[in-house]
């Protein structure tokens, strides 16, 4: 009786938090934890939640975790694999619902909008934005990159996709969830060959930005160096 009343006590604490403050300062087990009170009614949620990231590494690899697979972790039912991997797909729908009621125009609104949307891609996805000459948002695409190797970026697809939308600047993104927002050697260099294949067609790179989360990101444009790149002149 005793450790009933502890969990009923924590779990009201935990959404008196959620309340007051959202959950700007909860820990990624916390998250997680509030998350499955409502699939798990009776039981302590806090291992559970700490399997889910021992298991998966970051919440947002739980989030994106193949129904099976959550199913294989201790604790976790189907009801709670199916609450975990809607989370994700919910909140894409959000986003994609908020953008797209509104014209996005300018280069901060285009940033904008290719921090939101690459913040839960995968870092095998790169998110390209195509504009005019307005820099009015035209259309974006998701472009799969290799995993291994992400320079090894299919160029041919990427210039038919700019053609296609009479594009005449792009913005790319590449989401880094849970990781490091710093330009790596392959991101400059995949940045570098974009570049020269969107000279070609007098298209011009706006930026090439790293997203770890909503609030964690970096444009290669703010870091000197890369600003030759994105000029094209290394």
């Amino acid at each position: 009786m005793a450790e009933k009343q502890l969990h009923q006590g924590h779990r009201q604490r935990l959404r008196d938090r959620f309340m007051e403050d959202g959950l700007e300062h909860f820990e990624q087990h916390n998250i997680l934890e509030l998350l499955l009170f409502y699939s798990v009614p009776q039981r302590d949620t806090n291992e559970i939640a700490h399997r889910l990231l021992e298991r998966f590494g970051t919440i947002s690899n739980v989030l994106n975790a193949p129904v099976a697979e959550l199913r294989s972790v201790k604790g976790v039912g189907p009801h709670s694999a199916l609450l975990i991997s809607s989370v994700r797909q919910i909140s894409e729908l959000y986003r994609k619902d908020k953008s797209e009621r509104r014209e996005i125009v300018g280069l901060k609104s285009i940033t904008a909008d290719c921090v939101c949307r690459s913040a839960y891609q995968s870092e095998t996805e790169l998110l390209l934005v195509c504009a005019d000459n307005t820099q009015r948002l035209l259309n974006r695409h998701v472009l799969v990159l290799p995993p291994t190797d992400i320079q090894n970026m299919d160029v041919r697809q990427m210039m038919k996709t700019v053609l296609g939308s009479n594009a005449t600047s792009v913005m790319a993104a590449i989401g880094r969830p849970g990781g490091i927002s710093k330009p790596t050697k392959e991101d400059r260099l995949l940045a570098e060959k974009m570049v020269r294949a969107l000279s070609t067609v007098n298209v011009r790179l706006l930026d090439f930005i790293i997203v770890c989360s909503e609030k964690d990101y970096t444009c290669m444009s703010s870091i000197p160096d890369c600003q030759l790149i994105l000029r094209g002149v290394v």
